[in-house]
């Protein structure tokens, strides 16, 4: 038996014939007793989080392989999937938000007086 879903980068769940991952998305392919995921290389988190959310359905004992970038990590149980799911989308949030705290200090140099704002180098 086959069966294969993609999830959007937008988190829609929907039927797939293709063989490979939705941009941004990923895709669960099961075929006899082999169930594959396929993460897209830019996955995003909203994909991530809708795949663990789909797991649940799962028996946690049923195995499943999970492919990133190419490399497929066999015999995993759904709480290892879910982990690894998880730590990804974590990942991608702080990327994304590692602009927001990055610091604009001034290096102290005893040797020179403090300069004006304008005038400051940030780093």
């Amino acid at each position: 038996m086959r069966a294969q879903i993609a999830i959007t980068r937008n988190g829609i769940t929907q039927a797939s014939s293709d063989k490979s991952p939705p941009e941004g998305g990923l895709l669960a392919r099961r075929t006899n007793g082999d169930f594959l995921i396929s993460l897209h290389r830019h996955v995003s988190e909203t994909a991530l989080v809708q795949m663990m959310r789909s797991l649940r359905a799962l028996y946690p004992g049923f195995e499943m392989s999970l492919e990133i970038a190419g490399n497929i990590t066999r015999h995993l149980s759904r709480q290892d999937t879910c982990l690894r799911l998880a730590l990804r989308a974590l990942g991608i949030l702080e990327r994304v938000n590692e602009p927001l705290f990055m610091s604009n200090l001034e290096i102290y140099d005893r040797k020179r007086p403090p300069t004006p704002a304008c005038c400051r180098k940030t780093f």
